[in-house]
This record gives C-alpha cells, sequence and structure tokens, in this order.
C-alpha cells in the first residue's frame, strides 16, 4: 500500500464549545470526567501528534479539509426521521461536528475510489459507529449519524464496486452497521468488541445477519482483558480468512482505540503494536487481493495521552511503516501480551464456525 494516506479533518470538529461535562456530543452526563468520551481535546491530541511526528517514524500523510455533508447522503443510511430528528437538534456545535465527520468519511471514501490514494482516513468526531439505522434512544436525542455505513453506501454506488467490508475494532460493539446492513448480501460486518459492552443487548455471536444478508455479520466479543494475542488470532484465524471469502472490492475500518491498555472505558490490554499488526493485516490483504483500499473512521479512544500513539499505530501499520515509538511498552511490556484465554479460545472457535455460513451463501 505505497503512497502517503490521506488524512481528512475539520476544525469544526474541535471547537471549544464541543467541551461540556461528561459525554460531549452525547446528552449531559455528569457523573464522567470531563476529558471522557468525544471532548474536542481527545481528537486534537490525536492531529496535533501526527501533524508533529515527535519521533520522526510516522508515514507519510497528506491532510485536507472535510466539507459537511448533505442530509440526501444521511437519507440513504438513517431513517429519514431519525435524520430530520437529528438536524433539528438545538444543540447546532454538535450537528454541524456530525456533519463534517460524515463529509470525511465520505471523502476519504471517494480518494480511495478514484485511486488518489490506497488508504484514507477521517479523522474526525463525533464516532458514529453506535447509530443504526433509526439512530440510538429517541431520534434527535444523540447527534450522530453513522460514517463507515455512508463509506459503504458512497463505495456501492461506484460501478467497480459490488462488496464492501466493515470491520470494527473499537472495544464497544459496531451495532451501527450490523443493523444497517442487517439484510444486505453486500456488506460484510465484523466487529471485534468486549463481552456485553454496549450497546446492550447487541453483539452477540448468533447475530449473524438475516434473509439476503444471512451470515454476513460475525461478531467477536472477546473477554476482558484480551491483548495483542488474542487480537492477533482474531485477525488471522476469522478477519482474514472471512475477507477471502467475501472478496470485497472496499475495505472501510471503524478504527476505535479504547481497547488499548490505559483506556478509562475499555478494559482491554493493546498497545501500539497491535493496533500496528491489525493494520498490517488488513494492509498486506488488499495489497494481495484485487481490492481498492482501506478507509478508516475515527471512534472511540478517550486516553488522551496513549490514543495518538495508538492511532500512529495503525496508520504506520496500514501504510507499512514500522511501529511508532511508544514509551508506554518500555515500562509495561509484560501487561500488554495477556496468554489468549479459554474463553477467548471458545470466542474465535464459533467465529470460525460462522466462515462456514459466510462461505455458503
Amino acid at each position: 500500500m505505497a503512497g502517503p494516506i490521506t488524512v481528512w479533518w475539520s476544525p469544526t470538529c474541535t471547537v471549544q464549545e464541543l467541551r461540556r461535562a461528561g459525554a460531549g456530543f452525547l446528552p449531559p452526563q455528569p457523573a464522567l470526567p470531563n476529558d471522557f468520551w468525544d471532548q474536542p481535546d481527545n481528537l486534537q491530541a490525536v492531529i496535533d501528534y501526527l501533524r508533529e511526528d515527535p519521533h520522526g517514524d510516522q508515514t507519510d500523510l497528506t491532510w485536507k479539509v472535510a466539507e459537511p455533508v448533505t442530509e440526501e447522503v444521511l437519507r440513504a443510511v438513517h431513517d429519514p426521521t431519525y435524520v430530520t430528528a437529528t438536524l433539528s437538534n438545538p444543540d447546532a456545535v454538535s450537528v454541524r461536528a456530525a456533519l463534517h465527520a460524515v463529509g470525511a468519511a465520505q471523502a476519504a471514501t471517494s480518494d480511495v475510489l478514484n485511486q488518489r490514494a490506497r488508504a484514507s482516513y477521517a479523522l474526525v468526531t463525533p464516532a458514529g459507529h453506535h447509530a443504526a439505522y433509526a439512530g440510538r434512544g429517541r431520534p434527535g436525542d444523540v447527534v450522530e449519524f453513522c460514517s463507515g455505513a455512508v463509506a459503504a453506501v458512497t463505495a456501492l454506488r461506484c460501478r467497480r464496486v459490488n462488496r464492501v467490508a466493515i470491520i470494527d475494532v473499537d472495544v464497544h460493539h459496531g451495532n451501527g452497521a450490523q443493523d444497517i446492513f442487517w439484510t444486505s448480501p453486500d456488506v460484510l460486518t465484523v466487529s471485534l468488541h468486549g463481552w456485553r459492552n454496549w450497546a446492550p443487548g447487541t453483539g452477540g455471536q448468533d447475530a449473524v445477519g438475516d434473509g439476503d444478508g444471512l451470515g454476513t455479520n460475525i461478531n467477536l466479543p472477546l473477554p476482558w482483558g484480551s491483548g495483542g494475542p488474542t487480537y492477533e488470532a482474531a485477525m488471522s484465524e476469522v478477519v482474514a480468512p472471512a475477507l477471502d471469502v467475501f472478496r470485497p472490492d472496499l475495505i472501510v475500518v471503524a478504527a476505535g482505540y479504547d481497547g488499548g491498555f490505559t483506556d478509562p472505558s475499555g478494559r482491554m490490554s493493546l498497545c501500539s503494536r497491535d493496533f500496528h499488526s491489525i493494520g498490517q493485516t488488513l494492509r498486506r490483504w488488499a495489497d494481495s487481493n484485487d481490492c481498492l483500499g482501506v478507509v478508516l473512521t475515527h471512534e472511540g479512544g478517550y486516553s488522551p495521552s496513549y490514543v495518538p500513539i495508538l492511532t500512529a499505530g495503525f496508520i504506520n501499520g496500514l501504510g507499512g511503516g514500522p511501529p511508532p515509538t511508544d514509551p508506554f511498552l518500555a515500562h509495561w511490556r509484560p501487561n500488554f501480551a495477556p496468554p489468549m484465554s479459554k474463553e477467548a479460545e471458545d470466542v474465535i472457535d464459533r467465529g470460525r464456525s460462522a466462515l462456514a455460513l459466510l462461505a455458503s451463501r
């Protein structure tokens, strides 16, 4: 995957008016600390780190400023009632940020479809992978749209694209894409997430799609504390074989970093080398197959000190560069690689079994 990676961002997503008690783009939750969830400072820390490249080991990036998405595009993915209600939310600052976030995902997809880049990153917030067809909660309460789904629908309108895979590595379940593409034969959705995490009632391994989409949804609810060996097995034994079977023309990644070791939300044991490995696996698959490339949408990750390094790890793996300099590894290396548990082995075994259903379509 030679050449620079394009990064689409928007200053609209980092304005200080978005900084608020508790939950950022979500309704206020005063019990949470101010730097939790989608606070603009968290995103700004990632942008600053990647731009400054403090250790000189970052893959080449080409930065571009995103424009807001149109309402018509949103209605192709979400319930029109949900779209109207969300756009009518009185929190105009969050609405503008959400529109620019989805616009970045659409622009990143266009970069790959038009061969301006083999990989492109929508580095924006709010995260949107919990936004199902009808959103979440009461329409209009949460200001978010499913950027990964918009990327997939945008790609499927291109004559060169027949199938898209969405790989969600956020520690929370990618319920948005699962719901939107539940009956679609053209989109494979795979989610690696923590067992019984958000969203409530979703993420189980019995959820395999339905109708024409039967077999096109694979969930891997990994036990808490899982680290690099578990994720490596999930990628090599389930995700890569699923790509081999489905043969997508484009890969979309919901890139969440709340599985990092220091994250207040995740409780997993991942480090920058683990995200580098995930990016490397996807790069190698895309390079070895007739795949246009990889689009990333920025999702969760709430450790301002570590998410920038984790992001650099993913980008370097995707771009063919080395793992980034990671000062955390020198102190915590033994804790970053817990052995795979019996529970994790069982989850991956069931994931392998799901491949047979996918192949039988």
